[in-house]
């Protein structure tokens, strides 16, 4: 059983913002709490009045969201999972900062090299060089492209504790300029461990249209690669729903761009606990493709559409807990190595809002103001006991 609602509003910045709640035979759904509440996207928590799948942020509630290695990428050695990186060999543990050897040796993108991944860099407890990735190149995007790398020597902001939190809480926001356009959105992000119950639950990155261009009209839309507990209204759902499952997905309920259920998305891959997730949404012409490997298994899913033009100038790191549902993650979901890339440079990286809980190291912006880089972002629900250090 399916229902859908809807609700809009003006924010501050006087651009109609559209909520969805396109609910996938849940008990929020039978129960027709759905329903999306009052408040916005800047307003109410994420998830209210967002039902049991994946909504926009706009009035009630939510939406529902990629480092790569250095030396050829996600993967690549001296990566975020590579040799002396932040998870491989001679790194520490995803929850805390990478000593010897760095967070990635050329960073999150793709370029080749090893600027800051010491050879066998050893933390405690770690283990000698080698990694668990493989060589320079074998990532997923090979040599070339955007990595944290592309930030150094450049202007650095200020972490979450000197910016302003919002009520809104697990979601980091940036906003760009309508006369400018984020063109790439990379990240890892790592699963965490499964909750204590049965239920729905979103983690996503995610990148939309804030009042910029739109020859189309295709109105409020999502992009956004979803890492999913329980079931949804994506349209390739896994066989196994007992455990984390990820696919890239839009969904746009305002027009018909995403298709009749308003959910449109490609295929799914179950994934486990602990496993680095490196995601990527890369604009090339008019279109957007979201790529998802799981380092672990190698495994990689993908999605595409053409958005025709539309601009994406408002990226949020985001936990959505639909509306009715009461499961919680049971820790923080920390994504590491996140790089915006920009059509034309800005002049910083501070994000605009942040969850009262939430977490974000100090961004770096690239010498030549095309990149902003983000270390670490933690997001933490109401409720739910810390379990990462900053």
């Amino acid at each position: 059983m399916h229902a859908t609602g809807i609700a809009t509003r003006w924010n501050s910045l006087s651009v109609p913002l559209v909520l969805t709640a396109l609910v996938a035979c849940s008990a929020a759904d039978e129960q027709g709490s759905n329903t999306p509440s009052a408040g916005g996207a800047f307003g109410a928590p994420f998830g209210t009045g967002g039902g049991a799948t994946p909504g926009i942020p706009g009035a009630g509630g939510a939406t529902m969201s990629s480092p790569a290695g250095a030396g050829g990428g996600v993967v690549g050695a001296g990566g975020s999972p590579g040799a002396a990186g932040f998870v491989g060999a001679g790194g520490l543990p995803a929850t805390q900062p990478p000593s010897a050897g760095g967070i990635a040796g050329g960073g999150i993108g793709n370029v080749a090299g090893g600027a800051s991944a010491g050879a066998g860099g050893q933390s405690s407890g770690g283990a000698p060089a080698g990694g668990a990735a493989g060589a320079a190149g074998a990532g997923v995007g090979g040599a070339g492209g955007a990595g944290t790398d592309v930030c150094a020597n450049g202007k650095m902001g200020t972490d979450s504790s000197s910016a302003r939190a919002g009520t809104e809480y697990a979601a980091v926001k940036y906003t760009l300029s309508t006369s400018n356009e984020i063109v790439d959105f990379k990240m890892t992000l790592a699963v965490p461990k499964k909750p204590a119950s049965q239920g729905t639950l979103f983690i996503w990155p995610g990148l939309q249209s804030l009042g910029g261009k739109d020859p189309a009209r295709l109105g409020n839309g999502i992009l956004q690669p979803v890492l999913t507990w329980g079931s949804s209204c994506a349209p390739n759902l896994p066989t196994d729903l007992s455990g984390w499952w990820i696919s890239g997905m839009y969904v746009n309920v305002s027009t018909s761009a995403a298709g009749p259920t308003g959910c449109a998305g490609g295929a799914s891959m179950n994934v486990n606990v602990g496993d680095a997730l490196n995601i990527d949404m890369v604009l090339n012409g008019t279109s957007w493709k979201q790529i998802v490997t799981d380092v672990q298994s190698s495994k990689t899913v993908d999605f595409s559409i053409d958005l025709k033009g539309q601009s994406q100038n408002w990226a949020t790191w985001a936990i959505e807990i639909p509306v009715g549902e009461t499961v919680l993650p049971a820790e923080d979901v920390v994504y590491t190595q996140s790089v915006l890339t920009f059509a034309s440079p800005v002049t910083s990286c501070q994000p605009s809002q942040h969850g009262p809980t939430d977490y974000f190291a100090a961004p770096e912006l690239s010498t030549d103001g095309l990149h902003c880089c983000y270390p670490k972002v933690v997001l933490r629900a109401r409720g739910v006991p810390a379990t990462t250090m900053p």
